[in-house]
């Protein structure tokens, strides 16, 4: 806004119209004592008064009232500017505080989830919403009082005094239309502070009289004030604590319309900074335990050896003439079996051979009826069970424990103790002992898996105890210890 000085009223002739209407108002309150009044005062903090009128009253405390004179040259003490920064800021924390509770909400009540609506989706519409939130916020608040920063008005927010006025030259503002003119009035008005104009001919008008109740009294603190002549004094003795800091970053000289200075008391962001900070965290969790869950897609034959042959025209070089596995056994490869039609382990003939046999590991057998399974394992899908045989066990290298439901002699009997126990809906297996001790030639029916440690073995098998306990079935289950030597015997 482009202003046009009307006349030349000095700052100096503001204060001096301002202190005489002050002492001329004050003039019939309540006192004990003769009114003082003070001009260029300075305050810790960088607190400066260009009024200060005091006087004692009744109840021994005392009463003060400061004045901000603006004159046009001081002009932009007075005229809002926008804070971009702060709005900005509020519209991030706000949007992203905002999205991250929807996202949670949607989370626990499962909808919109990556496993529905895919990863892509639904990062774009997180990233969308938040955009949309934040730009709404900013054009429905942008123009609001909070983004509105007057100097004159956020000082006086610094600290306490009884009663505070702005007190500004006629030719301030081109005409009381103006837009920034209103702005200062509603703010005093709304802080509770006096507004005083001074008039070409030295007449003071009074726009807006200060609330007699302090609206911030109990948020601000009564700050000492000091003559230019004591701060002088008080510069050759040492300057003290704040005095100092605030003394060596100039206030009180000719800084006072520097842009810095004219914005020391703009708010900071840290709040807003810390809830975003902490909004994006949860976005990121909730999003990362969703795109856990997300779907796995499996393509047809078709559709799969077409990516093949696309993947391998993307390929430069031949390919390898041989590749590394983590095991040098490739069969028995698993066998799906029918739990009422499985097959007995072996003829008599063949259990005898294998009690007495010494062989590294299980021999192919290719005929269904004479299956060389040294562990049965329970599946996913229903009356289904998988073998395998001791080669399972190769990469096993550190001590493990099993909760052994009972041993068997024959395949046949673990394979039906097995079963029962799944149909109470327990997760049993089979094992062949031989696998780890050339004596052992029975079978152990376990319940769970192999686990690391008899702690872990010991709550899962309380909590498998329990669940028999409630179907009626009294069991006695023990940890048994697979060490690792017993378990190299499987490659010798």
């Amino acid at each position: 806004m482009e202003l046009k000085k009307v006349e030349d009223l000095s700052e100096n002739d503001v204060k001096r119209v301002g202190l005489q209407f002050l002492k001329a108002y004050y003039k019939y309150r309540p006192r004990v004592g003769e009114a003082v009044l003070s001009i260029d005062m300075r305050g810790k903090g960088g607190i400066i008064a260009d009024g200060l009128l005091s006087f004692p009253l009744e109840d021994g405390s005392k009463f003060q009232a400061t004045m901000e004179a603006t004159s046009y040259d001081t002009r932009t003490e007075v005229l809002f500017q926008r804070q971009k920064r702060l709005l900005s800021w509020d519209a991030t924390a706000v949007a992203l505080v905002g999205i991250a509770l929807l996202f949670v909400y949607a989370y626990l009540e499962d909808f919109w989830t990556v496993k529905e609506w895919g990863t892509w989706p639904v990062l774009f519409g997180l990233l969308l919403s938040i955009f949309l939130l934040g730009f709404t916020y900013f054009i429905a608040f942008g123009w609001g009082r909070r983004y509105r920063y007057i100097y004159a008005i956020e000082q006086f927010k610094q600290y306490y005094a009884n009663e505070q006025w702005i007190v500004i030259g006629e030719d301030v503002f081109i005409s009381t239309e103006d837009d920034y003119y209103k702005e200062l009035k509603d703010q005093c008005i709304y802080n509770g502070f006096g507004l005083l104009m001074v008039m070409k001919d030295h007449t003071p008008v009074m726009v807006a009289t200060p609330a007699r109740q302090s609206l911030l009294k109990k948020e601000r603190k009564t700050i000492e004030f000091i003559s230019q002549n004591e701060l002088s004094r008080r510069i050759q003795e040492g300057i003290p604590g704040d005095w100092k800091k605030w003394f060596n970053k100039g206030w009180g000289t000719e800084m006072m319309n520097s842009f810095a200075e004219i914005n020391r008391f703009r708010q900071s962001y840290q709040y807003q900074i810390t809830f975003s900070a902490i909004a994006i965290a949860l976005i990121i969790f909730i999003f990362y335990e969703e795109y856990k869950e997300r779907p796995i897609f499996y393509h047809d034959r078709t559709d799969y050896i077409k990516i093949v042959a696309d993947y391998k025209d993307k390929l430069k070089g031949r390919e390898p003439l041989s590749y590394e596995l983590d095991t040098p056994h490739f069969f028995p490869l698993p066998l799906i079996i029918d739990s009422e039609d499985i097959p007995s382990y072996r003829d008599l003939q063949i259990q005898s051979n294998r009690r007495n046999s010494n062989r590294k590991t299980s021999t192919f057998i290719s005929d269904f009826n004479a299956l060389n399974t040294d562990i049965l394992v329970t599946t996913t899908q229903p009356r289904k069970k998988v073998g395998y045989d001791c080669a399972r066990f190769y990469n096993i290298h550190r001590e493990k424990f099993l909760i052994i439901d009972a041993y068997y002699d024959t395949f046949e009997q673990s394979n039906q103790r097995v079963s029962l126990l799944n149909n109470l809906g327990m997760d049993a297996n089979a094992l062949w002992m031989g696998c780890f001790y050339r004596s052992e030639v029975g079978y152990a029916v376990f319940l769970g898996q192999l686990y690391n440690s008899p702690d872990e073995a010991g709550y899962v098998a309380e909590q498998m105890a329990q669940k028999l306990a409630r179907k009626n079935m009294e069991i006695q289950l023990r940890i048994v210890s697979l060490s690792p030597k017993e378990l190299s015997n499987i490659k010798k």
